[in-house]
């Protein structure tokens, strides 16, 4: 499945963090329990191209083996998770088919990639996502808290949390 219009993540309830390694992943998924929102973990631009995908998906596996959080694989997502994850392929359809082939349920493939269709259906026929648009996000720092990020969403994004939570300043 591939979204030309926003994913179903993109409603209140639901903040794009970039993360760019398992500390700011840690990070990014304490501030979403802290603010009762869920996580949307984010790589940074290309990341499949020049980490690779093994790499992203042991920042996720080792997030969820914390046992403090729970990775989402459902595809409605229509009940509270901690996060969800989406690894950014850029342009590169090697690495996007690599990354659908090895478990990653949603990835950015920019629209200008020439086999991009091609990728889509391959998505499509795993029950995979691929996103067109790479989502607007915030970026988490290796200096960050949970208590900074929290600092940098507008109260917009969480003020509709999936239990009625609303992120507060905390310092």
């Amino acid at each position: 499945m591939f979204h030309t219009s926003p994913p179903p993540f993109a409603r209140d309830g639901f903040v794009t963090l970039e993360v760019g390694d398992l500390a700011t992943a840690r990070t990014a998924a304490a501030a979403a329990a802290l603010g009762g929102f869920t996580a949307v973990l984010l790589s940074p631009v290309g990341a499949a191209s020049f980490m690779g995908v093994k790499w992203w998906r042991a920042i996720i596996s080792a997030l969820t083996s914390d046992g403090a959080v729970n990775e989402s694989a459902r595809n409605d997502i229509s009940e509270r998770h901690d996060f969800i994850d989406i690894l950014d392929c850029d342009r590169f359809a090697g690495h996007a088919a690599t990354a659908l082939a090895a478990g990653q349920e949603r990835i950015v493939l920019h629209p200008s990639c020439p086999q991009i269709r091609s990728i889509e259906v391959l998505a499509e026929s795993l029950g995979r996502h691929v996103l067109r648009d790479r989502p607007n996000a915030i970026v988490v720092t290796p200096s960050m808290t949970a208590e900074d990020v929290l600092t940098l969403l507008p109260r917009s994004d969480v003020a509709a949390g999936p239990h009625g939570q609303r992120a507060v300043r905390t310092a």
